[in-house]
């Protein structure tokens, strides 16, 4: 997972009012917050017997194309880490990337500005393999301007333990979606990508930041994407993308740590919820502000490129 979820959210900056159709197998127990369990009565282990067990054997999809559950014997990692440099070592991308563009981002011989755009996920689970867990909170911000959009998505695949003690989101047996215990407004993977999609035509020459996002972020992104048929719709609006994880990296070499918490810690003197989307993607606009467009474009690469078995 990347190295790289609170209350109702805002669909820039208005909250989503689509209800998504929930599933009720998705419920689970309690939130970890700064280190502590907080009980939610609405999740609790009392409400146990209303999780449906992930069957063992290959993953089953719906008619959508969505994977709907994943091996039961798949040992658990820690979701702490799925911003964290430790958790994947990916090769730098090679240099000949940073000189290539499509055609639509060159205008009368000149290479138009690129938009940076901020973006995080909060999952279901880590990567297991070639198993992508489902999204349950997109956010984004464009780094220039601000402007954000965000959303919580309804997933198809229970929300494991793990990740309910660190985002706090979870999926109570009457398919509610609930948030440190409050419920919020969701819709599915498929509207939400829309609204994304959406969201991102406003801008021109879209480039999507990520920390390790190329672990964990866009192969997830892609794979939801893929399950919804959005591709090359989605594409047409993006350029290309980076992970800071290997910016930063280069930019401040023999750090002990590069997680992004870490790093907003040393370089911007700040503390933020580290598993919440929202807070993510405003820390990392922050950071992201530290390099100049030629460092950033220096890291970029394209949707082959993004590790998606």
């Amino acid at each position: 997972m990347s190295s790289s979820t609170t209350s109702s959210l805002t669909s820039s900056k208005s909250l989503t009012n689509t209800r998504g159709q929930a599933g009720r197998d998705n419920d689970e127990k309690a939130v970890l917050t700064k280190g502590r369990v907080r009980k939610l009565s609405p999740c609790t282990i009392a409400e146990e017997s209303y999780v449906r067990p992930i069957k063992r054997g290959r993953v089953n999809k719906n008619e959508g194309g969505e994977e709907q559950a994943g091996p039961s014997g798949s040992r658990s990692k820690d979701l702490e880490h799925h911003k964290s440099s430790e958790l994947v070592t990916l090769p730098r991308a090679r240099g000949e990337q940073t000189v290539q563009h499509s055609q639509r981002n060159i205008k009368h011989g000149r290479l138009q500005e690129p938009t940076f755009v901020i973006i995080d996920l909060e999952t279901t689970d880590l990567i297991h393999g070639s198993l992508m867990p489902h999204i349950t909170q997109i956010a984004v911000k464009e780094k220039e301007t601000g402007v954000s959009f965000s959303v919580y998505v309804m997933p198809k695949m229970p929300i494991t333990p793990n990740a309910t003690r660190l985002t706090g989101i979870c999926v109570d047996f009457k398919g509610d979606m609930l948030v440190n215990g409050k419920r919020v407004e969701y819709v599915s993977a498929h509207r939400a990508l829309t609204q994304l999609r959406t969201w991102l035509k406003q801008f021109k020459n879209v480039v999507l930041v990520a920390h390790n996002g190329k672990a964990f972020d866009f192969p997830i992104l892609m794979s939801a994407l893929k399950n919804n048929k959005m591709v090359k719709s989605f594409l047409s609006s993006v350029t290309g993308f980076v992970d800071s994880l290997e910016v930063f990296r280069n930019k401040y070499p023999g750090r002990r740590s590069y997680k992004q918490v870490d790093l907003a810690r040393k370089l911007l003197g700040t503390t933020y919820n580290e598993h919440n989307a929202i807070a993510d993607v405003q820390t990392l606009t922050q950071l992201v502000g530290l390099c100049t467009t030629s460092v950033l474009l220096s890291f970029r690469f394209s949707s082959e490129d993004i590790i998606n078995d």
